[in-house]
């Protein structure tokens, strides 16, 4: 084991080595093992140690009785257990049965890494010379990975449609009530609109604005190079280094107060990594137009060239900066306070938006849920129907309907004999 460990990790270990042992003692009945089947082993005991040896019953083949832990107890057990492992396989030479392999990085990832480096470690400039430096990340063959929470109905509530225009509305400032329409009326999410640069919005011969969706990191741009006095295909990392000494918003700490993550998407050029943001109707694009010229003239033509992003704080002590995600949700959670919206319609959740758009496409305007995936930019038509979900009470009604049709070509009589 690792000699530079305190003693209440030494202890911790050795307890969950020896609930290690018990399983394998008891689940298992002792059974000899080949590396294969120690390597299972260690999966098999994660699964109990993160649900529980108890079943709905009450019954415990086991004997064990162990109730379930919290995930991150479960990754450090499996922390422990692969380093006793290691030290029997280096001690007595026995097959290391989750030993440590080289993983590829994302390029994220190796930007966080080096900045941080930067900052910190006076032999920085040695660090790209390291595995993890050139992408190489060493991490155990077999971890926990983080599950996403289940979701029940409620959480994935549509915003209100007689309230999404009174959002818009009553809203003091032109900044919020252009995102709330871009969010209600495109379906973009809330990351996706803070990652856009001013000229990512452009116009098309009816008045609609066209709405470039593109990677904050290798989304490709065809920008003017002044020196060779020709267009230059660039990608977004290299453009925002070059121009501002600035890096994605994307990569940047998720703690960092410009954080604003991206998720991936469904290509419309997967070469240059961009898409295109569908209106739910045309119309809809055209007054967006009108929104974002008054926002243009009134607020972002007032913000000196430090960065590209479109949508900008507008408090004064930090006038004119990137928005940020925290204050976007927190103007929401105020627009919805003011109108007296609940927390079950959506109240505090900018993501119903997002639900609202695919609701009104879908439920409203008949798009069928294909159509909509690419609308949506889904890559799974799973995704799609994940979203703007139904009420019961319009389940209900139109489930009527539908028994009211059947019943009328189908009526109900009741069978006799002949």
């Amino acid at each position: 084991m690792r000699t530079n460990w305190s003693p209440s990790k030494v202890q911790r270990a050795a307890t969950v080595i020896g609930l290690f042992y018990n399983y394998w003692r008891f689940a298992h009945h002792s059974k000899h093992l080949s590396p294969e089947d120690l390597s299972r082993l260690i999966e098999y005991f994660a699964e109990a140690r993160y649900y529980g040896t108890i079943e709905k019953d009450g019954n415990d083949k086991t004997g064990l009785r162990w109730a379930g832990c919290s995930l991150n107890t479960v990754k450090m057990d499996v922390y422990y257990i692969s380093h006793f492992l290691e030290y029997c396989a280096i001690e007595f030479g026995y097959a290391h049965a989750n030993p440590t392999v080289n993983h590829p990085m994302g390029y994220g990832e190796q930007l966080i890494n080096t900045a941080r480096r930067a900052k910190s470690d006076l032999l920085h400039y040695l660090y790209e010379l390291t595995g993890e430096g050139q992408g190489i990340k060493r991490r155990l063959r077999f971890q926990i990975r983080d599950r996403r929470p289940s979701r029940g109905i409620d959480a994935l509530r549509v915003f209100p449609m007689e309230k999404v225009k009174a959002l818009i509305l009553e809203s003091p400032s032109i900044r919020d009530q252009n995102l709330w329409f871009l969010l209600a009326y495109s379906g973009l999410r809330i990351s996706e609109a803070l990652n856009l640069f001013v000229d990512d919005i452009d116009v098309d011969e009816d008045g609609a604005a066209i709405i470039y969706l593109k990677d904050p990191c290798d989304g490709i741009d065809e920008r003017y190079d002044p020196i060779t006095k020709t267009p230059n295909n660039v990608s977004r990392k290299v453009f925002l280094r070059a121009r501002y000494g600035l890096l994605p918003r994307d990569v940047l700490p998720k703690n960092h107060p410009l954080h604003a993550g991206w998720k991936g998407m469904l290509w419309d050029d997967n070469r240059k990594k961009v898409s295109i943001v569908h209106w739910l109707t045309p119309s809809y694009g055209q007054l967006f137009w009108q929104l974002h010229t008054d926002y243009l003239n009134q607020v972002r033509a007032n913000v000196p060239d430090s960065h590209p992003y479109y949508y900008v704080s507008t408090n004064r002590n930090n006038y004119g900066e990137p928005l940020k995600m925290g204050n976007a949700r927190l103007q929401f959670a105020r627009a919805c306070k003011r109108m007296d919206i609940t927390k079950g319609e959506g109240a505090g959740r900018i993501h119903t938006l997002r639900h609202f758009y695919k609701w009104a496409s879908c439920s409203v305007g008949g798009i069928s849920l294909v159509d909509q995936r690419r609308r949506m930019h889904h890559h799974s038509l799973a995704s799609t129907e994940e979203y703007g979900f139904e009420s019961a009470e319009e389940l209900n009604r139109r489930l009527k309907q539908s028994f009211t049709r059947i019943e009328s070509l189908m009526p109900v009589t009741k069978p006799s004999r002949a």
